[in-house]
């Protein structure tokens, strides 16, 4: 099983830098947003879709080394994957383009790892 976390490409580039993964709004949210397979469409259609050069993370969370904890901060009854740490890079598995296709909402991407 795999967690996925949606990111724009730029920030991805310049945080692997440091040596970890981390999103702009780490530090406020105190953790990472991330969703299972069968949630990240609706979440990139939800939040970003007016978004461009985005890239999809595939992690896995048994090779994490902060703690993922699967939780609803909304109060709804869904839970999503939050990873409460910087992302270590040997848990990312690959590295997707998420594209959005003209006709309509994002669709999962066919296998193009991108991992650099």
């Amino acid at each position: 099983m795999f967690i996925y976390h949606i990111t724009e490409r730029l920030q991805y580039e310049e945080t692997i830098k440091t040596g970890a993964y981390y999103p702009s709004d780490y530090e406020k949210d105190g953790f990472i947003h991330c969703s299972t397979r069968e949630q990240v469409l609706q979440v990139a259609n939800r939040f970003y879709a007016h978004a461009s050069d985005l890239v999809l993370l595939e992690l896995t969370p048994s090779k994490l080394i902060p703690e993922v904890i699967f939780e609803n901060l909304e109060g709804n009854d869904e839970k999503f994957p939050h990873v409460y740490g910087k992302i270590n890079l040997d848990a990312i598995n690959c590295v997707y383009r998420l594209n959005r296709p003209e006709t309509g909402g994002y669709v999962f991407p066919k296998i193009e790892n991108i991992l650099s």
